[in-house]
């Protein structure tokens, strides 16, 4: 990825982490898992510090989950919210990348969601440069979970 790829990406997240004081970090992954960018809070708590795996899970989480919606013929997956007693995760799916949102549990969701959506929209064109296929295709209605791993590159 060029630095001015890098430097756009990074502007983008920033902007997200920026939109609510209660946002903690925001992470963007490839559809492998592997991370592309992250931007945090400078006061994180030790326990978030170094983690590099959590593109890796709300990749993998987020598959399931749309695969899962896929399965009831619910539609597409939009954005999908983990809340736990010390904050949330929301992740979605941008162009070919996974956007992830720590959060407190003070943060406003309806604020964090529409900043996301925004952002996920703002990355698409830079993500089908840097990887030219989809975490989930456009129509996935049928897909096994096993077809969709198939499809990506290890």
């Amino acid at each position: 990825m060029s630095a001015e790829i890098n430097k756009q990406i990074h502007s983008i997240l920033r902007s997200l982490l920026k939109a609510d004081n209660n946002i903690l970090m925001v992470v963007l992954s490839d559809r492998t898992g592997l991370t592309i960018a992250r931007v945090s809070q400078l006061l994180l708590g030790d326990t978030m510090k170094g983690q590099d795996f959590i593109g890796a899970i709300a990749t993998a989480v987020f598959t399931a989950a749309a695969e899962q919606g896929s399965a009831l013929q619910l539609g597409h997956l939009g954005i999908l919210v983990a809340e736990f007693e010390s904050g949330k995760i929301l992740t979605a799916q941008s162009g070919n990348g996974i956007l992830v949102v720590v959060t407190t549990d003070e943060a406003t969701l309806g604020v964090v969601r529409m900043k996301m959506l925004d952002t996920a929209a703002k990355l698409v064109n830079i993500l089908d440069q840097y990887h030219p296929k989809r975490v989930l295709p456009e129509k996935d209605v049928g897909k096994s979970l096993v077809d969709a791993l198939k499809e990506l590159d290890f």
